[in-house]
């Protein structure tokens, strides 16, 4: 086989273990961001109804409208993530 075939196998392999969870509006109560503008995201603070996210998380898009109600999305790895997060991501009332 290619060598170059297998290596696009193995990434889309990895790219396709990602989730992504939307966060209904409803369920939102709080969203807490400490960042530091000159540092990557990593080692900011992201907080989610009390809940701070970590291990596992690969992004969080925000979309804050004046007219609209918040959207968060999360993407994450599913097998690394804490269990608390997990919960977190999956309930319907928070």
């Amino acid at each position: 086989m290619n060598i170059r075939y297998l290596s696009n196998k193995r990434s889309e392999e990895k790219e396709s273990v990602f989730k992504t969870k939307i966060i209904p509006p409803e369920n939102l109560k709080s969203l807490n961001i400490k960042m530091q503008g000159d540092r990557n995201c990593c080692y900011g603070v992201l907080e989610i109804n009390g809940k701070q996210l970590g291990k596992g998380i690969t992004a969080v898009k925000l979309d804050l409208k004046a007219g609209s109600l918040p959207v968060v999305q999360v993407a994450y790895h599913p097998f690394t993530i804490s269990e608390e997060i997990r919960n977190v991501l999956h309930q319907k009332n928070y």
